[in-house]
């Protein structure tokens, strides 16, 4: 009985606590993640796209089945993609920064602009994107060693679906896993080959 009066005392000093002294629940660190995403492609992103040459980024997911990186670039509030996901990162050049597309029915909280379409005109969605920035080089996620460096762009989307975009610039897509392998952005293994 002393244990449970103990236990019942303890959590009702924890749920008065104010939000330093305990862990915060989801909707309290919604913020919070968002702030650092937000700020992550604010001041990492556009330095490694200008370093390694990459003018879009292309990052395509299905649901309960994401891409590696998609959870470092979503906010907490978005458990998983939706139907299929289509995040577009356009660099702009110069100090104007990495504008942020999300193509379908979703902006993420507002970290990306929303390109609305139908789920079954997403793929019609990246063609205009990508003909109306016209990219000369658009890294995709792949990679045949370093299995989180190769996501579902490839496995299902680039390889068997890249029809959307492949006659005007299938020959500028190249693998982002090198380039965007940063502590900032998407933790590498020890083991990842360079």
């Amino acid at each position: 009985m002393r244990r449970w009066v103990a236990a019942a005392a303890l959590l009702s000093c924890l749920a008065d606590a104010p939000a330093q002294d305990r862990v915060l629940t989801h909707r309290e660190q919604a913020p919070l993640q968002r702030a650092w995403i937000e700020k992550r492609f604010n001041t990492i992103l556009p330095g490694l796209m200008h370093r390694e040459g990459i003018d879009m980024w292309i990052i395509v997911s299905r649901e309960y089945n994401d891409d590696p990186v998609f959870r470092s670039m979503a906010p907490i509030t978005a458990y998983s993609s939706r139907r299929r996901t289509i995040l577009v990162f356009s660099h702009r050049g110069g100090d104007r920064g990495v504008e942020r597309i999300s193509i379908g029915r979703f902006d993420y909280d507002g970290l990306f602009t929303l390109e609305r379409t139908h789920n079954d005109a997403q793929w019609e969605g990246l063609r205009r994107i990508v003909e109306q920035r016209d990219p000369k080089v658009i890294g995709i996620n792949t990679s045949e060693l370093y299995s989180h460096a190769d996501g579902l762009t490839a496995k299902s989307n680039c390889r068997r679906k890249r029809a959307p975009i492949a006659t005007s610039c299938a020959w500028r897509t190249r693998s982002s896993q090198k380039r965007f392998r940063t502590k900032s952005l998407c933790p590498a293994s020890p083991r990842t080959p360079t």
